[in-house]
Parts: structure tokens; C-alpha cells; sequence
């Protein structure tokens, strides 16, 4: 795999660093402990909810906006990986490599910060996806035909759109995934021979938050609309603060802004049963 995206990606990989290989699936930094909050919906891809031996080429980075797939795009992926059958570090090819991409959280808060227009961040909406399908032509001119596209989570039922002081409306959010599955849509209609699927996360964040035991995984929650503050800082999974009342692992929310490692696990086993229906390699639309 070879992934794009911010801070709900990101495992902080250097491609000048180590490379992924069979025993190392990610390469560099060193895994998280399985103990630990760090695992996200790639690690659980990756390592657990895979049928084969997967490396995974992370170039997500904190803080992402649609910028910063400009330049990964230009300063990571195309100086170390960026042709297919290329004999380099990674030695993808069309049929073999699975291109995932998970943007949009802060390109919508960054819009929804500054007064709505009643056209509901229309504009810069357009003038972001005109950036981010023109990347994914890149991307198929260099050789991918395998595509993952991520839409956004419901921001506005997040921590921090109640307490940041810049609410985020639900339009914004639906705006900007009905932009996304346009791009996904004409992906795929304009590419035969290129598979495309688009992963609602956003329906699974609000099944979540609704009902924990929609999913296997998320089913330990107690609290999916709030965030401890005494946990912004832990690490472990099982961490327990008295003020917060349960253990960190049992809040949906982290921070007001991330979650916690349950629902990236629940991600990526629906992402994993996604791929499989899809049969990825036989061209047209999934998900």
C-alpha cells in the first residue's frame, strides 16, 4: 500500500529511512505496542485484517491538508516510488499496489473557521478537489489502478466543534464527502481499467457514536461524545485517571479532535471486507 493522508494516517514515516519489508510492514518508525493508543486504521490493514504479506509506504503526515498532498506527492512518493515497475525501494506495480487516500478534516475545519458563505465553502471546496483529481491522474499516469478514497468523519459531532469555538455545521461535512464520491465516480468512469473504492467513514463514526456495539470492536465504549482532558497526553490503551472516571481506551474520543485505537480497528476490518467484495484489480466502482 501505498498511503496519503493527515493525522488519522499518519505513522510518521521517512522514506530516506528504512523501508517496509516482510518481517518490517511499515518500514520505519519502530510499531507501536499493541498496548498502545497509537494504532490506527493502517496498522489494523496492514497487520491484522489482510490476507497476504502487505508493506505499506505511509507518506501521511500531521496536520495534512490538501497542500501537503501536493507535496508528498512531489517530494516523497515521486523521488523514491514514483513509477510503476520501478526497480527502486518499492517495486510496485499496477497489480500488486493498492494507492489509499484519507484527506479533507482540516481543509473542512480550516474553511469552517473563517464565516460560512451560503454556499457552504463551495468555492474553495472546488478549487481543493480540482487539486486532489488532478493528483490521482498522477497517480494513474505513474502506474496505479488500485485507488482507496477515505471521506470524512462527522466533525461537527466531534469534541472540538462544540468547545473550539468554531462549530462546524453538518453541511460542510456532507459537502465536501458529496464532492468526494463525484471525484471517486469520475475516477472510475474515465479509467476502464482502474478500480476505485470510497469508504464511508463517516457513516461508520456515526454509527458508532449512536451505538457502540454496532461494530465487534468499538463495543467496549461508554462514552462516544466526549473527550477527557487528563488523557490528551496518555499512551496506553488501559491508562486510568480518576477524573475521567473510566479508562481511556473506553472514550471514543482522545482528544477533542482524535479517537481512540477501537473505532481504527472497526476502519480497517470494514475496509478489509470492502476490498475483498470488490474483488480489487477488476475495474469500476467499490465501496
Amino acid at each position: 500500500m501505498i498511503v496519503f493522508g493527515d493525522s488519522y494516517t499518519s505513522t510518521d514515516f521517512k522514506p530516506q529511512k528504512e523501508q517496509p519489508s516482510p518481517t518490517n510492514p511499515f518500514g520505519n518508525p519502530a510499531l507501536p505496542k499493541s498496548s498502545s493508543i497509537d494504532q490506527k486504521w493502517i496498522h489494523y490493514l496492514t497487520m491484522t485484517y489482510n490476507s497476504s504479506a502487505i508493506r505499506t509506504y505511509n507518506m501521511a503526515n500531521y496536520g495534512a491538508t490538501m497542500d501537503g498532498f501536493v507535496r508528498f506527492y512531489h517530494e516523497h512518493f515521486m523521488p523514491h516510488y514514483g513509477i510503476a515497475n520501478h526497480t527502486g525501494a518499492a517495486g510496485w506495480n499496477a497489480t500488486n499496489s493498492l494507492f489509499a487516500t484519507f484527506f479533507g478534516i482540516n481543509d473542512v475545519r480550516r474553511c469552517t473557521d473563517q464565516p460560512l458563505s451560503k454556499d457552504d465553502c463551495g468555492e474553495i471546496y472546488a478549487s481543493l478537489f480540482a487539486i486532489y483529481g488532478f493528483l490521482l491522474e498522477q497517480l494513474y499516469t505513474a502506474g496505479a489502478r488500485n485507488f482507496l478514497l477515505l471521506n470524512i468523519p462527522p466533525l461537527d459531532r466531534m469534541p472540538f466543534s462544540r468547545k473550539w469555538g468554531h462549530p462546524v455545521p453538518p453541511r460542510a461535512v456532507a459537502a465536501w464527502n458529496a464532492g468526494l464520491a463525484s471525484l471517486a465516480s469520475d475516477l472510475s468512469l474515465r479509467h476502464a481499467d482502474a478500480t476505485v473504492f470510497l469508504f464511508d467513514t463517516h457513516a461508520l463514526f456515526d454509527e458508532v457514536i449512536d451505538d457502540p456495539k454496532s461494530y465487534p470492536q468499538t463495543s467496549l465504549y461508554k462514552n462516544t461524545t466526549d473527550n477527557c482532558e487528563e488523557y490528551k497526553s496518555a499512551g496506553e490503551k488501559n491508562d486510568f485517571d480518576d477524573v475521567c472516571g473510566i479508562q481511556l481506551e473506553k472514550y471514543l474520543w482522545h482528544d477533542a479532535l482524535h479517537p481512540t485505537t477501537a473505532v481504527h480497528e472497526a476502519m480497517a476490518a470494514q475496509i478489509a471486507q470492502m476490498l475483498e467484495a470488490g474483488l480489487m484489480g477488476r475495474g469500476g466502482m467499490g465501496g
